[in-house]
């Protein structure tokens, strides 16, 4: 059902570090895991949101302002994301 995708959406940047990352893969489950809220994702103060938006972000298709958030990704100062 479509009606949850914004509710989902907002739960990615809302949320408890688990309510997103919940979030995300309840997305991505209904193909509805949008570049920027991966991109939000990608961005988040949790290393582990992160680290499964970089999961999740292997099985997308993305456009170039990705290329960006994957170089940050590399100077993450988090081991858990840089893996």
């Amino acid at each position: 059902d479509s009606s949850i995708v914004p509710i989902l959406e907002a739960m990615v940047v809302e949320s408890n570090e688990l309510g997103k990352v919940h979030a995300l893969y309840a997305l991505q489950g209904l193909n509805a895991l949008s570049n920027s809220t991966l991109m939000q994702a990608l961005k988040d103060s949790s290393d582990y949101v992160r680290l499964h938006a970089v999961r999740l972000s292997e099985e997308t298709e993305l456009n170039r302002e990705f290329s960006d958030a994957f170089k940050m990704i590399v100077n993450d100062p988090s081991p858990v994301v840089r893996k």
